[in-house]
């Protein structure tokens, strides 16, 4: 570890001379200054005049400076020259010249085609840096080099093309057997392999423009150091640069830049170098993420319950229950809009930015109190989910719809316009790794969280609810005389007269979340029994079985006058300002590991009840899967963040 401290340290602190000035390497008019290479082509394009196996295959690479599908154009792109890559065959465009202490800064934008054997995946390209060695002898399609990944989705990411290495901070991720990078992780060392685990590190960062618009990606190189950037967005740093030459590594330092030919119709203009002396300042920038809950700022003073976090293109979005919060608090015309919308670029300062569905006239079903409302994206649209009733219709108790929408911010259509989806509360949906979705909802105190899989074209239940965890088992009511008496033959299910409780979970649970973490579906879910409190279970599959976390609650506010209602010791945090935490929702945070959102309400005033705001906080997990407890954090917190 203190390797990689002084690594780190040494690389954020070099900082002597000014930069030189930028130098363009694409004059606008001709390829003066690059070589095209083309690799061997798929088989599906016809008419290249290269020898074929007897599989109809071709055997050669189209080689260098030989273009014949005129893969590289040079053509006038919203309204300035650009180069036109049609992908249609794997190869590079490679600038002449050799590069050390340099920063390379280019844009490009996607274009529409996609060609075999990438017809059917996403949209992949890259930029190479520091390259050496014969054209087409990596694959027969590139040359040895360190790659910025440029792809859908996942631009900055790290690939080594050839017999290169190199060292990034990394840790293997939540949802997947990829490895991410993290700015204060330990080194780890990435080759030229057939594992992609052992190949690929992951940026997890989703900064890419809509499809259509252009990116500026930019590599920073100084000595054996690199810097991957998007969109002005430092979202990889790279240490200890090598290839290997008879077996051994031995730094790389510098070499050749490429644009590569991936499968996909893409554009590249302002594609420009410049020698360095020192990294530059505006990228040794402090790398942390400050905040202090409850978080206030920009939100409404009545406050927010239920709120749920979520990152969506350049601004952290947020949603929950705006005032009032509870129908007792309904006098008149006093009803919540609807859905509320805010929106933020740094997690603490939210801006109010409109109501995504707003109720109906009194003959809807979505008339009076909205509350719990998630905002999910599911095969890139956005599904509002939200819960409410109407008592001039009979829809007395609680009931859930949802609505879609293209963008975060709308228009959103109401799919369950003329009646509601179910009965029950906090609906949220999850999309399974398998493409289905699943919605999961509380059904009461009877049969808890339910689930069922989703029709959200048509909005229905594909299939019939079912229920994935209950309230703890109560062994115990009152008799006529108000005596505790054990409950003979009990089935394990709440009883309404319930006076005394044993179990933080036993009066009821709500607010169901799921996620998948590796090959563990984690469902979280909060109760009130004792304040307001979370805790989790964990399934092998989405149907369950689920079991109960043994450590449950493992987050959130004992209320004193909850637990003296209830029959429980109150074990708080006596300086905690909190007596409720709760109803959370989970999303990635600015350092890559989950975060809850959720509101908090803080002990009363003078006898007033305060108003519940926004809660956040990183959770972790030990090696085997399960999460640790932590209580809500009050005091200013610093957190490591990917830049």
């Amino acid at each position: 570890m203190l390797k990689n401290k002084i690594i780190l340290i040494t690389f954020l602190l070099i900082c002597v001379e000014a930069n030189a000035q930028w130098r363009s390497l694409f004059d606008g008019k001709t390829f003066n200054g690059w070589t095209k290479y083309l690799g061997v082509p798929h088989q599906s394009n016809q008419g290249i005049d290269l020898p074929k196996d007897d599989n109809g295959k071709y055997t050669k690479a189209i080689g260098i400076n030989n273009d014949p599908l005129n893969v590289y154009r040079i053509v006038n792109e919203d309204g300035q020259p650009a180069i036109y890559v049609s992908g249609q065959v794997f190869g590079t465009l490679t600038f002449n010249e050799e590069f050390e202490n340099y920063h390379i800064k280019l844009e490009f934008k996607w274009g529409l085609k996609k060609w075999h054997p990438r017809q059917n995946m996403v949209r992949d390209a890259g930029l190479l840096y520091h390259g050496f060695g014969q054209q087409g002898s990596t694959e027969r399609n590139w040359h040895p080099a360190q790659e910025c990944q440029i792809q859908e989705g996942d631009i900055g990411d790290y690939w080594p093309t050839g017999e290169v290495t190199i060292d990034i901070p990394a840790i293997k991720t939540d949802t997947s057997d990829w490895w991410a990078y993290r700015p204060n992780a330990p080194l780890r060392t990435q080759i030229f392999s057939k594992k992609m685990s052992e190949r690929r590190i992951i940026t997890d960062l989703e900064i890419e423009k809509p499809h259509g618009e252009w990116n500026t990606v930019e590599v920073i190189c100084w000595g054996d150091s690199s810097i991957h950037i998007v969109n002005g967005k430092v979202v990889m740093r790279l240490f200890n640069s090598r290839k290997i030459e008879n077996g051994q590594p031995v730094p790389l330092k510098k070499g050749t830049i490429a644009l590569q030919s991936e499968g996909a119709e893409l554009f590249y203009r302002n594609i420009q170098v410049r020698s360095i002396n020192e990294i530059p300042k505006e990228y040794l920038s402090q790398n942390t993420f400050q905040y202090q809950n409850p978080i206030k700022s920009g939100i409404d003073p009545n406050g927010l319950r239920d709120c749920q976090v979520l990152r969506d293109g350049d601004y952290w979005y947020m949603t929950g229950t705006s005032y009032p919060h509870w129908a007792r608090q309904e006098t008149g015309r006093n009803l919540n809009k609807g859905v509320v919308l805010y929106r933020s670029k740094n997690l603490t300062d939210w801006e109010f930015v409109k109501w995504v569905v707003e109720r109906g006239d009194s003959t809807k079903w979505y008339y009076r109190r909205f509350w719990a409302p998630e905002i999910q994206k599911i095969k890139g649209k956005y599904y509002a989910t939200f819960n409410c009733n109407n008592d001039l219709t009979g829809h007395t108790g609680q009931w859930f719809g949802y609505a879609v929408a293209d963008r975060i911010e709308g228009p959103y259509k109401i799919i369950t316009e003329q009646k509601p989806l179910g009965s029950g509360n906090d609906l949220t949906f999850f999309e399974d790794t398998d493409g289905k979705v699943w919605a999961f909802w509380n059904r009461g105190r009877e049969f808890g969280i339910g689930y069922a899989q989703m029709d959200l074209e048509n909005g229905r239940f594909l299939t019939e609810p079912k229920s994935a965890i209950r309230p703890a088992k109560v062994d115990y009511e009152t008799n006529h005389k108000g005596e505790i008496v054990k409950v003979p033959g009990y089935d394990g299910r709440p009883i309404s007269k319930v006076k005394k409780y044993y179990e933080w979970d036993a009066i009821g649970i709500e607010g169901a979340y799921i996620v998948k973490r590796q090959n563990t579906y984690y469902l979280f879910y909060s109760s009130w029994t004792r304040g307001y409190e979370i805790g989790y279970a964990t399934a092998p599959g989405i149907s369950g079985p689920w079991t109960k976390a043994s450590n449950n609650p493992f987050y959130g506010a004992m209320s004193k006058q909850a637990c003296e209602k209830n029959g429980f010791v109150w074990q708080g945090d006596s300086n905690s300002p909190f007596n409720q935490v709760g109803h959370n929702e989970i999303f990635v945070g600015p350092d890559g590991r989950f975060w809850l959102s959720c509101h908090g309400i803080m002990q009363p005033k003078a006898g007033k009840q305060e108003q519940p705001f926004l809660v956040i906080d990183p959770i972790d997990f030990d090696e085997k899967g399960n999460i640790l407890q932590s209580n809500p954090s009050y005091t200013p917190q610093t957190i490591k963040i990917n830049e």
